[in-house]
C-alpha cells in the first residue's frame, strides 16, 4: 500500500494529536510526525488540510514576528479537543499505523515496495522460468514472514 495513501485518511487526526501536545507552526507539524510516524507530509499536503482545519475551528492560528517573516503558529481548540476526544478510538488507530509504519521503515521495509514497482514494471517480460522462479520466491518470503511474526 502507499504510504501516501495510506497516511492521507488519518493525516487530519495526527495533525491534531501533534497540536494537541502544544501549539507548533508548520515545520514543527512535519518534523513531529516524521519523528513519531517516519512519515513526513509535503507542505503541500498539510497545507490544505491545516486550511481546512481552520475553517471547521478545530484549530486557530496566531502570527508571531514581525512581516514579512511572520510564522503562523498553529493551536487546538477547546472544539478541536472535543472533536479528538470523540474521535479516540480512530485516533488510537492512526497512531498505532503510524508507530507500525515507523517500525517498518526502521527494519528497512520500504525496500519491498520499491521491488514490487520493478516487477510489475518488468513482469510482462519475463519468460515462464523466472516467473516460476519468482513465484517460489515469493512463496518462500511469504512462508518465512509468517514464521518470524507467529514465533
Amino acid at each position: 500500500m502507499n504510504k501516501k495513501l495510506m497516511f492521507k485518511g488519518y493525516l487530519k487526526l495526527l495533525v491534531l494529536s501533534v497540536l494537541e501536545r502544544g501549539p507548533q507552526h508548520a515545520y514543527g507539524i512535519i518534523k513531529e510526525l516524521e519523528k513519531s510516524s517516519g512519515f513526513k507530509p509535503s507542505p503541500g499536503a498539510l497545507y490544505p488540510i491545516l486550511k481546512k482545519l481552520l475553517k471547521e475551528g478545530l484549530i486557530e492560528a496566531e502570527h508571531r514576528g514581525g512581516e514579512p517573516s511572520s510564522t503562523r503558529i498553529y493551536k487546538l481548540t477547546n472544539k478541536g479537543r472535543e472533536f479528538l476526544e470523540l474521535r479516540k478510538p480512530e485516533l488510537d488507530e492512526a497512531l498505532r499505523v503510524a508507530r507500525s509504519w515507523k517500525k517498518f521503515q526502521e527494519i528497512k521495509g520500504y525496500r519491498l515496495f520499491h521491488v514490487v514497482d520493478e516487477l510489475l514494471d518488468s513482469i510482462e517480460g519475463l519468460d515462464e522460468e523466472k516467473l516460476s522462479e519468482l513465484k517460489k520466491l515469493i512463496a518462500e518470503f511469504e512462508i518465512n514472514v509468517l514464521k518470524i511474526i507467529e514465533g
